[in-house]
C-alpha cells in the first residue's frame, strides 16, 4: 500500500490546482512534461522488468483510484474537458467512439454528453 501511496503522492505533487467551471471543482492539472496532444506523461522505473515504463499521469492515477485497469476497448474521457487534468473524478470510462463523439461535438461548441 505504501508503494502506492508514494506514487500518487508523486502524481500530485506535480500539479497545480485550477478551478473548472464545467465541473464545478479543481482540476489536477499537470505540470510536468505533455505528448503533443496535452496529456500529462511520466516515466517510471520497473525494477521487475528492469526497464523504464512511460505512462500518462491521469491514466496512471485512475487506475490506481479504482484498482484496476482501463478495460479493452474502453478509454478515459475528461469530462473537464482539460487535458493536463489528472482527478480520477474528472474521468469517465467510455468507449473510444463515445469519446470520439464527445470530442467532437465539443470542437464545434457543443457541450460533451454521453
Amino acid at each position: 500500500m505504501k508503494k502506492y501511496i508514494n506514487i500518487v503522492d508523486r502524481l500530485l505533487s506535480n500539479c497545480i490546482a485550477r478551478w473548472s467551471p464545467i465541473m464545478g471543482s479543481i482540476c489536477y492539472e499537470w505540470t510536468l512534461s505533455v505528448c503533443n496532444k496535452g496529456y500529462g506523461n511520466l516515466s517510471m522505473w520497473d525494477k521487475t522488468t528492469k526497464s523504464r515504463i512511460y505512462k500518462r499521469g491521469h491514466i496512471l492515477l485512475w487506475e490506481l483510484v479504482n484498482g484496476r485497469r482501463v478495460r479493452d476497448g474502453y478509454t478515459l474521457d475528461h469530462v473537464c474537458l482539460n487535458t493536463r487534468c489528472i482527478r480520477p473524478d474528472h474521468l469517465e470510462e467510455v468507449t473510444r467512439a463515445v469519446n470520439t463523439a464527445r470530442g467532437n461535438q465539443t470542437r464545434h461548441g457543443y457541450a460533451a454528453t454521453a
